[in-house]
């Protein structure tokens, strides 16, 4: 038996931008943007991150960029978003 070995890309989540129309009370229909980690056939979706693409956008590059785990993916998106809202 020969063990291929995996390269550090193949262990890594595949991330996308969601798109998602949603109603909200307060402004009525707004297209928000969340992002879906694929990893090793598991799904995590975070579907309402910002109603800004280019910010979402920016966050899929900050994960792929820092190979963030799947493991890991809802804790950073929490803690990136609570610091940007604190000032």
């Amino acid at each position: 038996m020969v063990f291929k070995p995996t390269s550090s890309a193949e262990m890594l989540p595949e991330y996308s931008l969601v798109i998602n129309n949603r109603y909200y009370e307060e402004v009525g229909f707004l297209t928000v943007y969340g992002i879906k980690a694929n990893f090793m056939n598991k799904e995590k979706i975070i579907r309402d991150i910002s109603s800004d693409e280019s910010s979402v956008k920016n966050l899929i590059a900050l994960l792929k960029g820092n190979k963030v785990e799947f493991c890991h993916f809802e804790s950073v998106i929490e803690d990136v978003v609570f610091s940007e809202n604190i000032e």
